[in-house]
C-alpha cells in the first residue's frame, strides 16, 4: 500500500497564505481522514518586499496637496507602508494621491531630525479596517534614489532584529 501525499493550503492567523504536505494518514469511519502533524508549514509571501510590523508609537509626516499630515504607521517595506489617522475626523487620502517630503520615525522619542527621508509616495489602497474601524492607507514609495533606499533597508533589518532578541529573551 502507498502512502499518501496530501496538499494544504489555508489562509494563517495573519491573513498570510500558507501551505504545508502531509505523508501518510489513515481513514477514520467512511468521510475522516487523519493525518500526521507535518514537520513544517511554509509561508507564502507574495509581496515584492518583506514587511515589518511598526512599533505603536511609530509616525510618518509627510505633505499633501491639503497641507501637512501625521499618521501612524501599521507597518513598512523597502516598497512602502500601511498607514492610518489616529481617529478618522475628517481627515481622508484618496487612491492616487501623491505625498511628498515624507518624514519617518519609526522608534518612540525619535526626532525628525533623525528620520528617515523619502521624497515621494503614492496612496496604492484605501481600505475600512474592521476591527478599529479607521481608515488604512496603502503607500508605495516613488523614486526611491539608492541612499533612501539603503537606509530604509538598513532600518528595517535593525527594527527586525531588535523585535527577534526581544521575542527571544
Amino acid at each position: 500500500v502507498s502512502a499518501w501525499e496530501l496538499s494544504f493550503a489555508f489562509i494563517g492567523d495573519q491573513g498570510v497564505p500558507c501551505r504545508f504536505v502531509a505523508t501518510g494518514g489513515v481513514m477514520v469511519g467512511d468521510r475522516d481522514v487523519l493525518i500526521p502533524v507535518p514537520e513544517s508549514v511554509e509561508r507564502i509571501h507574495r509581496r515584492k518586499h518583506f514587511r515589518i510590523r511598526c512599533h505603536p508609537a511609530a509616525l510618518l509626516k509627510a505633505k499633501t496637496d491639503g497641507g501637512e499630515v501625521a499618521m501612524k504607521m501599521v507597518d513598512i517595506s523597502q516598497g512602502g507602508s500601511l498607514v492610518m489617522f489616529p481617529d478618522n475626523k475628517g481627515r481622508m487620502l484618496a487612491k492616487g494621491q501623491i505625498l511628498m517630503n515624507i518624514r519617518i520615525m519609526l522608534l518612540p522619542g525619535e526626532k525628525e531630525e533623525e528620520s528617515l527621508r523619502v521624497g515621494r509616495a503614492e496612496v496604492r489602497s484605501v481600505s475600512l479596517e474592521p476591527k478599529s474601524g479607521l481608515y488604512h492607507f496603502g503607500l508605495m514609495f516613488a523614486d526611491l534614489n539608492q541612499r533612501e533606499e539603503k537606509a530604509i533597508k538598513d532600518r528595517i533589518y535593525v527594527d527586525q532584529r531588535q523585535t527577534l532578541r526581544k521575542k527571544t529573551m
